[in-house]
This record gives structure tokens, sequence and C-alpha cells, in this order.
């Protein structure tokens, strides 16, 4: 089955920016009811402790086949979700998302994944009236993929994007991608070395303003309840996020960045966030 536009080269992606919290502070609470309703409240504190605390509560329930989610966040915005997985044709999904605020939302989106095919078509109809399609061809693990936005008003194709992507199954994956308008270009790859251990690494090539940057990470799981990843860029960015289990369902994570290049100036940053379920 051909992977969705957005989750070509997804794995390096995860494993090179998933678990790094750098300077925020984040508690995640998630239950689930017997009648199968899951509520998740979550909160975060940005590193300026004036900002104080933001976060949102959100109810997420099934209604004869329909998925539906409502959010609320303490900005004032509310948001529902509708998700319609069983539409009768095999591999075609609605979604329409809402929003209501300073300003008023309405996102249509329909995905369809064939064996060989994916596409997925998100119609803002409010605000700036845009169409934005993705599409994706595969075959014997090779990937093609193109995205661009339709700005209905002014008529103009925007934000152009082009993927090639090769996959192997779980144990390796190489992607090269051109964005923003041939404005950038950049190639990831990661590999499952072993059943615990894995390695990712990242190049990217600002052609506008030929400036280039390299990143490489990996991840070591050390039993079934803690992992450790590290991951170091061009620039002396080193990044170090410690995730362990404390129990079934709850989760802690700790981070830290600090800049191998100038060891002597206060631009460390920690992170931590706690997940229960």
């Amino acid at each position: 089955m051909v992977k969705l536009y957005k989750d070509l080269g997804k794995t390096a992606k995860k494993l090179l920016n998933d678990d790094y919290i750098y300077g925020d502070k984040k508690v995640e609470i998630k239950t689930k009811t017997t009648n199968g309703i899951t509520y998740t409240t979550k909160a975060k504190q940005s590193q300026d402790v004036k900002d104080g605390l933001s976060g949102d509560l959100s109810c997420k329930y099934n209604v004869s086949g329909t998925t539906m989610t409502t959010e609320i966040f303490t900005s004032g915005r509310l948001s529902h979700k509708v998700e319609l997985d069983k539409t009768g044709v095999k591999g075609l999904k609605f979604t329409a998302l809402g929003g209501l605020g300073q300003k008023q939302s309405l996102l249509a989106t329909t995905e369809y994944v064939h064996p060989h095919m994916s596409v997925v078509t998100a119609v803002n109809c409010l605000g700036s009236q845009s169409i934005s399609t993705a599409a994706a061809v595969g075959l014997h693990g090779v990937t093609a993929g193109v995205k661009g936005d339709f700005n209905i008003e002014d008529k103009q194709l925007k934000n152009v994007d082009g993927v090639l992507n090769y996959s192997n199954g779980k144990e390796h994956e190489a992607t090269c991608y051109l964005l923003n308008n041939r404005s950038m270009a950049k190639f990831a790859y990661s590999h499952l070395v072993s059943d615990d251990f894995s390695v990712a690494a990242e190049f990217e090539y600002n052609i506008s303003a030929d400036t280039k940057k390299l990143t490489m990470g990996t991840k070591y799981e050390v039993d079934p309840e803690t992992t450790v990843k590290m991951k170091i860029d061009s620039a002396g960015a080193v990044s170090l996020s410690y995730i362990q289990e404390i129990r079934k369902s709850t989760t802690l994570t700790l981070c830290s960045q600090f800049d191998a290049r100038h060891l002597d100036k206060p631009s460390h940053k920690f992170g931590l966030a706690l997940v229960m379920e």
C-alpha cells in the first residue's frame, strides 16, 4: 500500500524531531471511558515563565461509525473535527475541521489510498479560500509524490513540493525532497540497524540562501521501558532525550540541548513532558 505524501520519509523525521522538547514543560493526561469516549487534557509552560500555562481539553467519541473530536483551548478557540472512515469505498475517507475564535475556519479533506496511489485534497472554505492537493504513486518500494496549494482568489499555484522515496520495509528508507518552489533541497535516510538501535541523518541545502545543514541522530532502546536518543547538527547543537515508561501508560521524557561550540555561554535548554494514559 502506497503511503500518503505526508508520511514519506516519516521514520527519519520522527527519529530526528520527536521527543525533543527544548525549553517547554508539558503534561498530558488521557483517559478512556467504558463506552469508548476519550478525554485528553494537555498543559504546557514555555521557557518564558511570564507566559503562564497554555493548553487544551479534547473529547473524542464515535457516533454511528463517525469519529468526532471536540477541543477547546485556553486561547478561547473551539474546534470540532468529524472523520468519516466508512464511506462505502475502500480506501476513501472524509474529514471536516471547523474552528471558532478570533477567526473562523473550515477545512474539508478527502483522502484516498490505493495499493499504488494515494491522493489527499483539502479545501479551505474560509479565510484564504485555497485548495491543497498531495499525491503519491509507487511501485516496488519506490514512491514519487508532489504537493501544491492553489489560491482561488488570485488563481495562483503556490508552495509546490516534490518527493522521491525508497523503502524496503521497516529496515531502511531514503527520501529526496525539493521544497518551497525549488528553493530548498533535502535528503534524509533512516536505518534500523538492529531491533533496539536505529540511526537517521538529514542534509538540507537552502538553494536561495546558499546555506547547508547536516543533522544526524540515533535511537537506542535500552529495555522495553527505556529509550535514549541523541542528535547533533553541523551548527554545533547537541540534543539528548531520555524517555522512561514509569509504569504502564505513564511516560516521562527529559530533554536537553547545548551548543558544543560555546559551552561557556548560557544557551542550554531543558524540557520535560509527562504523559499519562
